[in-house]
């Protein structure tokens, strides 16, 4: 995600004549070799990355409980230490991931259905599940927006725009 954010902005400055096309640019690595935020990096390990983490079960579990929610991730440590745009991702992700339950849970109903009743279930389980899945996913944008919004006001990026200042150094000369 990193790198084609980074390689997006080069070829809007190349587009833009902002930038030389053979000029040779270089990556840096996301995490800096000093101590500067060593702390976060070790806490965000010890905590979010771990797949089997206790607090990421049981979110998936109260999915019932507030639809707007997303997985519980540390969307504010992310932000902190990757940036806006990388945390939104992650919102959206574990948003996403957990809204993905409700088709599941339909999807497995309608089955066991159509096994138990051949004739009938599949046809009409078929059909429902075809009317279901629009609605699904109408309302999980819908919902999506809404909490997209709250996270932009409650991080004070809600007014930015999507293009960002192209550095000094990307100037033709």
């Amino acid at each position: 995600l990193m790198e084609h954010i980074i390689e997006n902005k080069i070829r809007e400055a190349v587009a833009r004549h902002r930038l030389s096309p053979n000029t040779d640019v270089t990556f840096f690595p996301l995490h800096d070799a000093d101590d500067e935020g060593k702390e976060d990096l070790a806490w965000l390990a010890k905590n979010w990355s771990i797949f089997f983490r206790k607090e990421r079960w049981i979110s998936c579990l109260k999915i019932f409980a507030n639809p707007h929610m997303g997985l519980e991730e540390p969307l504010d440590q992310i932000r902190n230490y990757f940036g806006d745009q990388i945390a939104m991702y992650f919102g959206f992700l574990g948003f996403y991931t957990r809204w993905l339950t409700f088709p599941a849970i339909v999807g497995l109903a309608f089955q066991l259905w159509s096994w138990i009743s051949p004739e009938t279930g599949y046809k009409w389980g078929l059909v429902a599940y075809c009317v279901f899945i629009p609605i699904w996913a109408f309302l999980m944008i819908r919902f999506w927006e809404r909490k997209e919004h709250a996270l932009a006001y409650y991080w004070f990026t809600s007014d930015l725009s999507s293009e960002e200042k192209v550095r000094r150094e990307f100037y033709l000369r």
